[in-house]
């Protein structure tokens, strides 16, 4: 009985987890409204992406070719999102002691000084993400598929959720913000960075304290464990003597890392492409264009507040559908590694097919498109975002041999890192 109560509550601790992976990031770019009063005529959305995402990326690489063994998944979740806690309670913090920043406009105009460190704390977040996103799903990765599908459901809620706690401290705040102007909005903002604080601390006692004390868990971890001992025992090298050959050793551990990454890589470059593929096509999108691009008169500067939360919802829906998970799910003799390839190639041409999004925004760019046919757009672009990602992501464990997961898990990572990057660059081509 006890187990039957603890699986649900370790699923839904790491869909807490996975929701606070993205969660800095979302409210950077959903506060959007704050940081454009702030620093109007700045790009902000776009320098965030571009700011966070090189950050993320270099962490991740280092990451795949150092072996830090006191970096364990335990350090590296934990530390990061007490991190991410630190950083989101900045503006709130400077804004009680009265140092927060001022809009040009106000009388003590102090922008200019918060805007390099608004994009340093944006760089520290993105290389926390780097820590942190990589161990989790490499922790998940060993656990049954439905742990995974918790996470990635996670990290679409995230958007959801911080576009939720942005719509209500604005909303909260609304009446104030039309009669004090600045300070309404700034209440409102203290209130939402605090909010996803306490996100980020949730998260760390998550996994740092409830995660570890469940027999659940700790069972499906014994038995991954069992399986990767089996496996060693099996290797030839796990038969060698290199206690007293250390010298000769690092070049066949180096050569051996090598060799994982790519029999990796082999199984899978279709989700890796996959990924790619969708995120260059999501980022070039998403959410400059629907941030700064679009404007209607009668919603004000609600409207790329609402676009946003839009497409989170519709990515969180998409990476909840069935279909995803459905389509890894084994029959009664599993899947063959011919059949699990064809799934993935499924999965890519999907993927490819999304490029048709960037001309039908080009087209929306040029016409004034009713608000209607902007949420239609966005909602679609959404729904596909999310039941791509997810298909591709559940698909990883289910190509990977025990001991393989913590660098298949990055090679996936580091290729949807990979995604946003090109495609927060090609955003900026909407300013041409």
């Amino acid at each position: 009985m006890q187990l039957r109560v603890e699986g649900p509550l370790a699923w839904a601790a790491y869909f807490l987890i996975g929701t606070g992976l993205l969660a800095p990031w979302n409210a950077l770019l959903i506060g959007i409204d704050y940081f454009a009063a702030v620093f109007p005529g700045k790009p902000m959305d776009r320098l965030f992406t571009v700011t966070y995402l090189p950050a993320c990326l270099s962490v991740l690489l280092l990451l795949l070719r150092f072996k830090i063994t006191f970096l364990t998944p335990y350090v590296r979740i934990v530390n990061s999102f007490i991190g991410f806690a630190l950083i989101m309670l900045v503006i709130p913090m400077l804004d009680l002691f009265g140092l927060g920043p001022r809009p040009p406009s106000a009388s003590e105009d102090n922008s200019s000084t918060f805007f390099p460190a608004v994009l340093s704390a944006t760089i520290v977040i993105g290389a926390l993400d780097g820590l942190c996103q990589g161990a989790v799903f490499a922790d998940v990765a060993a656990l049954p598929p439905k742990f995974t599908q918790a996470v990635v459901s996670g990290t679409a809620c995230s958007g959801f959720l911080v576009s939720v706690l942005r719509i209500s401290s604005k909303a909260l705040w609304a009446e104030e913000q039309r009669d004090t102007g600045f300070p309404g909005l700034q209440a409102s903002t203290e209130l939402y960075f605090l909010a996803a604080a306490l996100l980020s601390l949730a998260c760390a006692a998550a996994y740092g304290l409830l995660l570890p004390n469940l027999r659940a868990v700790q069972q499906l971890r014994r038995v991954e464990e069992q399986e990767s001992l089996l496996l060693s025992l099996h290797s030839k090298r796990s038969c060698e003597v290199e206690h007293d050959l250390r010298q000769a050793a690092a070049p066949a551990q180096a050569e051996q890392r090598v060799s994982l990454f790519r029999s990796c890589w082999k199984r899978l470059w279709p989700l890796c492409s996959g990924l790619l593929i969708t995120y260059i096509v999501t980022l070039s999108i998403f959410p400059g264009f629907l941030a700064e691009d679009v404007e209607n008169k009668v919603l004000g500067d609600w409207y790329p507040i609402l676009l946003i939360s839009a497409f989170n919802t519709a990515d969180l829906v998409g990476k909840l559908l069935p279909a995803s998970s459905q389509s890894w799910r084994k029959g009664p003799t599993g899947h063959s590694r011919f059949h699990l390839q064809r799934i993935a190639h499924a999965w890519l041409l999907f993927a490819m097919s999304r490029v048709l999004f960037i001309p039908a925004f080009i087209c929306a760019a040029f016409v004034a498109t009713p608000p209607v046919i902007m949420f239609l757009l966005t909602i679609l672009l959404g729904a596909s975002n999310g039941l791509v990602t997810a298909g591709l992501m559940l698909g990883g464990p289910e190509m990977l041999d025990p001991g393989m997961e913590d660098a298949g898990e990055g090679i996936l990572v580091i290729s949807l890192i990979s995604g946003l990057l090109v495609g927060a660059l090609a955003g900026f081509l909407w300013l041409l």
